[in-house]
């Protein structure tokens, strides 16, 4: 009877692509995060402030959701929940939201420019208790507005309000400069991407030419679906309307 020799099989080990840097980093997951905002700085503080003098008993919730830039860093979209007066049942309901005007690269950016929203708005709304408060000359928008109001100085102003205002235009000067700075690193990472699609172009012309494909053609106008007006349309359309509206010089 013949010897049959048993050989163990190799095990091979198949390992994965290995997914480039800048792919792995666009495709990781969203995150969500939760805040009081209190830490964020003047517009969240003073928010509060003024809800808690208005007999509001529930802190304003803050929820951003982080998403990743293409190459490196983040980009932050946040919005700012404010809650009804405490009833008789312990519901906490939704008095309104309020959203940051702009993606910001970090989460407080995000918050203080929620909150100053919800300050510009609450300002407008409570125009009768505010008004003889040191907040009178605070910006105040009505809900769904893009027409933002200021109340006039006035002999009787307190040192109160100077003091305010002070420190608002200290917190204004400082988010303009942040908003400045993130959109100068946002353009020089524009200028980084483009000169890389540069490159890249570069590369494929020295390669040789294949046939050229037919251009798809453009989906009929009826089939584009709608979409809703963007702010810069809206204030298009405003500053229309307005220049219809002005009488004309004969």
């Amino acid at each position: 009877m013949a010897r049959c020799k048993i050989t163990p099989r190799k095990r091979v080990v198949v390992r994965p692509p290995q997914i480039p840097e800048g792919i792995n980093w666009a495709i990781q997951p969203v995150l969500e995060a939760h805040s009081s905002g209190l830490h964020a700085g003047y517009f969240p503080k003073t928010l509060w402030y003024l809800l808690q003098g208005l007999g509001y008993h529930d802190a304003p919730l803050y929820i951003g959701t982080r998403t990743p830039l293409r190459g490196r860093g983040y980009m932050w979209r946040v919005h700012v929940i404010l809650y009804e007066k405490a009833t008789d049942d312990g519901m906490r309901r939704t008095r309104r939201i309020h959203y940051a005007t702009a993606p910001r690269a970090t989460f407080d950016a995000g918050i203080r420019d929620a909150a100053r929203q919800a300050l510009a708005v609450l300002r407008f709304e409570m125009d009768s208790s505010l008004r003889v408060s040191q907040f009178a000359h605070f910006p105040r928008r009505a809900s769904g507005s893009l027409e933002v109001a200021v109340l006039p100085a006035a002999s009787t102003d307190t040192a109160d309000r100077l003091r305010e205002q002070v420190c608002l235009t200290t917190a204004l000067d400082r988010e303009l400069t942040m908003a400045l700075d993130e959109i100068e690193e946002l353009h020089a990472r524009n200028d980084e991407q483009e000169e890389r699609i540069r490159q890249l172009m570069e590369m494929l012309a020295d390669q040789d030419p294949e046939e050229e494909e037919d251009p798809e053609e453009a989906p009929e106008p009826d089939m584009v679906p709608p979409s809703s007006p963007t702010r810069a349309e809206l204030l298009q359309k405003d500053s229309e309307s307005q220049g219809s509206s002005a009488p004309s010089e004969e």
